[in-house]
């Protein structure tokens, strides 16, 4: 194969888990001939800039830098309003307008990977993927429910993907106008609480083909048995337990917040936890890095305990609720942020 194109985007918060995220990919894909690393730079520090190309550099692999401001101000971005949803986020959007002409014109297909992921096996297969005419390949998420889906208006007769691993066919993507479709979606000023995931399930809708969940194995893959997972929780068409069960090997791992909390907060029962610290040793970064977590209100503490100590068939009941009440208060937060 020829050159294995990847993207990763980053403000200054998370360049440092985004870092450990390049250190996976490249430990594990010593094998492939030719690898670009793009970074789209949302005012990253120098000295972590400076660490990521002397990990790049190591590996013999090449590093191109995007830089956040040119995106918003020479592309259609600029139109990004203000209201951004429920989930505030600055630079989630940004990987969605680099199709045209910031990216040489020879790359005809990319791989986004999300800052909170683990590269654990090689990405080969999916630049010799058929892609049968689609614009973008995703995977299924894992946490959707038909209620949800019935609220965003993206109805109940499709699939809906997690954003966090985006394989992009960089011709189609451009031919098709996508980051304008995208735009004018954003700017109609409805309250979506995913931002960019929400966006592009619905304006993408039957232009995404299934990668499959092995490039993009959620926490819920990990924390919990697959029959008790699907017949607690319910998540709503998403793999089967027999899809699940192939997967003996993920390729790509997505933290996702576990609890309020991500695999680099002190104390984590994140189920990825382990798995992030055997390549955070790795880094230039240290141990000590690892961060409180802010979420450690009442909720998250019993939600904390009642994972330790219920069994998994229980504490999936108890999670559905909570993250009911969660998505409840976040939805009263955006109709009054929504514009008039």
């Amino acid at each position: 194969m020829g050159v294995l194109n990847v993207l990763y985007q980053s403000d200054d918060n998370y360049s440092k888990y985004m870092g450990v995220s390049i250190l996976s990919l490249l430990e594990n894909n010593k094998a492939t001939e030719d690898i670009l690393i793009v970074i789209i730079d949302d005012k990253i520090s120098q000295n972590v800039k400076d660490d990521l190309g002397k990990i790049v550099e190591k590996y013999g692999r090449r590093l191109q830098w995007i830089d956040a401001e040119q995106i918003r101000n020479d592309t259609v971005a600029s139109l990004w309003p203000k209201y951004e949803g429920t989930k505030k986020n600055t630079n989630c959007y940004l990987k969605y307008f680099i199709f045209d002409g910031m990216l040489d014109e020879s790359i005809d297909r990319i791989m986004y990977i999300d800052s909170d992921s683990l590269v654990l096996g090689s990405l080969d297969d999916l630049f010799t993927l058929d892609m049968q005419d689609k614009s973008i390949g995703m995977a299924r998420c894992s946490i959707i429910t038909k209620s949800y889906l019935e609220s965003t208006g993206i109805g109940l007769n499709n699939v809906y993907f997690n954003s966090g691993m985006n394989l992009f066919d960089t011709k189609r993507w451009h031919n098709r106008q996508y980051s304008k479709k995208i735009i004018d979606m954003a700017v109609a000023g409805r309250a979506f609480e995913a931002v960019d995931q929400d966006l592009l399930n619905i304006v993408l809708k039957g232009d995404v083909i299934d990668i499959g969940c092995q490039y993009n194995y959620q926490y819920m893959h990990a924390a919990f048995p697959h029959s008790i997972y699907l017949k607690y929780y319910r998540p709503f068409d998403h793999y089967s337990k027999e899809e699940l069960d192939a997967v003996n090997s993920p390729k790509i791992v997505h933290f996702l917040r576990f609890l309020g909390e991500s695999p680099w907060n002190r104390y984590s029962v994140h189920p990825f936890t382990e798995m992030y610290e055997k390549y955070l040793k790795m880094s230039p970064w240290s141990m000590d890095d690892r961060l409180p977590s802010k979420n450690n209100g009442l909720s998250f503490r019993i939600g904390k305990t009642a994972y330790k100590i219920l069994p998994k068939s229980f504490f999936l009941i108890f999670f559905k609720l909570y993250h009911g009440r969660l998505k409840l208060s976040l939805d009263k937060k955006a109709k009054k942020r929504l514009r008039v």
